[in-house]
């Protein structure tokens, strides 16, 4: 097997312990000798392939946000002949799901802007996502708005509000103990949306 072959299934193999032990000790108690334990392998080995854990870290990040086309595989997989308003309403309860929302571990999420407000290059990459994020459904909220003849105007503040619920509700859902299902809470804020845009 050769060198390439070698660094295409060790780095992978790096990223998923430190997906694991970041999720078990936080950013801060993390360390590539730690990571190098719970892999059964030397440090040495870890060095070889990540000088830092802050790297080896935004190498995870990067395969965690940046490299998952899951989400995006799933929009575009859904039916042809929906309506502007179910094919909104199917992206809105993808992004909402629980299955999106456990996809991210907390500690790694949250972790992870917690670093970017120390680390420039994770940072800009961190807005990148956001702001991609927010341009996709703008856009898809725009064919929506199009085909009702709807305010085009309020496409991305709609996106920005649709975005902004989304995290909220992740952060809150995460710390708070409610009567409220996963769904109903999931239910209110989408309606929220939906007021905005068809007032």
């Amino acid at each position: 097997m050769g060198r390439k072959a070698i660094d295409n299934i060790r780095k992978p193999q790096i990223l998923d312990a430190c997906r694991e032990v970041f999720s078990r000790e936080g950013f801060e108690n993390t360390t590539l000798v730690k990571i190098a334990r719970h892999m059964g392998v030397s440090k040495g080995l870890v060095l070889h392939y990540y000088n830092s854990k802050e790297e080896l870290f935004r190498d995870m990040l990067d395969d965690l946000f940046f490299s998952q086309p899951t989400l995006r595989k799933d929009i575009e997989n859904l039916p042809k002949d929906l309506s502007p308003r179910e094919r909104l309403e199917k992206i809105f309860e993808l992004y909402y799901s629980e299955e999106y929302s456990e996809y991210f571990n907390d500690v790694i999420f949250y972790g992870a802007h917690y670093i970017a407000l120390r680390d420039q290059e994770l940072l800009l990459k961190m807005k990148s996502v956001y702001s991609q994020l927010v341009e996709e459904v703008t856009s898809e909220i725009r064919l929506y708005l199009k085909a009702t003849g709807g305010d085009l105007s309020k496409a991305k503040k709609a996106s920005i509000l649709f975005g902004s619920l989304l995290e909220g509700f992740d952060f809150l859902y995460t710390l708070m103990s409610s009567d409220l299902s996963f769904s109903e809470y999931r239910e209110f804020l989408i309606e929220q949306v939906w007021h905005y845009l068809d007032s």
